[in-house]
């Protein structure tokens, strides 16, 4: 579950593992005026709130959401909640570990990275 904290104070919450919610986001999420109003994002699980620091200074903001999963053994299997930020060249993503079984060795991986111009806006890892 992600929760979205907007300009005006309300905040919205999307369930990526149900269809309507992640058509939600998708939609609003691809709107400019959206992502301008943004001021915070984050994902809720287990009863921790995990948050990004909203990023302050640059020209273009724009936050992406998805789910990841692994194809071990021929089974597609949910491993985690993704979280994408493209502030002007910087890309910082937050995966959060869902799995239960085995229980992960951590909670939550965070990696910014430098990447130049965004080519394909809108495309997590792009």
């Amino acid at each position: 579950m992600i929760k979205v904290n907007f300009r005006d104070g309300t905040t919205l919450g999307f369930d990526l593992n149900s269809d309507d919610d992640r058509q939600q986001w998708e939609e609003w999420s691809s709107a400019s005026e959206f992502q301008s109003n943004i001021t915070g994002i984050g994902i809720v699980h287990n009863n921790r709130f995990l948050t990004f620091p909203f990023p302050r200074g640059f020209k273009t903001v724009k936050f992406y959401a998805g789910l990841v999963y692994s194809n071990k053994k021929g089974q597609r299997r949910l491993i985690a909640e993704q979280l994408v930020c493209h502030a002007d060249e910087i890309k910082h993503t937050m995966l959060v570990y869902t799995f239960k079984d085995p229980p992960p060795p951590i909670l939550c991986r965070v990696h910014m990275e430098r990447i130049g111009k965004q080519m394909f806006p809108g495309v997590i890892g792009g």
